[in-house]
């Protein structure tokens, strides 16, 4: 009988598992992916101009907002400042950061003197962490307005200076 017992209930078992996998399905699906990539295009419209300052013989500095108005500090400036504007491309709905070196020289055409920038912000920095960030709108074009310091020194030489900075767009 105990032999019997066994046998049934081997048999009940295979039966009960044969029924398990009779209520099972399986089945493959299909997984794709689309990668798309545009390249991050800047392009200057407007350069950044520090306009004409008079130091009268002491140090100071000129601030140039990339959205509102200059700012003096020891020097008196005669003809307004205006920031830079960049035109930046880029694909719909991905976000951006901005990034300048810490600061550039500005020197006159005999390379003799010279006037140090820094400080340079746009019209999408943080206001929190001061992150120069953003995201492209809908038509992938928006405008960049840059803003910088100019630090002038005692004693500057009369002349015109340039420079040129980089600013570098990168998708984040």
């Amino acid at each position: 009988m105990k032999k019997l017992s066994i046998f049934s209930a081997a048999v009940l078992s295979l039966a009960v598992s044969a029924f398990s996998q009779a209520q099972q399905a399986s089945g493959t699906g299909e997984v794709s992916a689309q990668v798309q990539f545009e390249d991050v295009t800047v392009s200057q419209l407007v350069p950044l101009d520090f306009g004409v300052v008079l130091p009268f013989g002491r140090s100071g500095s000129l601030t140039v907002s990339p959205t509102g108005p200059q700012t003096a500090s020891n020097l008196l400036s005669t003809v307004s400042a205006t920031p830079a504007e960049w035109r930046a491309t880029g694909v719909p709905g991905a976000p951006f950061a901005i990034s300048f070196p810490s600061s550039i020289d500005l020197t006159t055409g005999d390379g003799l003197n010279s006037m140090r920038v820094d400080s340079f912000r746009t019209n999408f920095r943080n206001p929190i962490n001061g992150a120069e960030q953003g995201a492209f709108p809908a038509s992938g074009e928006t405008t960049l307005l840059v803003g910088a310091r100019l630090v002038v020194n005692a004693n500057q030489a009369a002349g015109i200076y340039s420079g040129q900075y980089q600013i570098t767009v990168a998708y984040n």
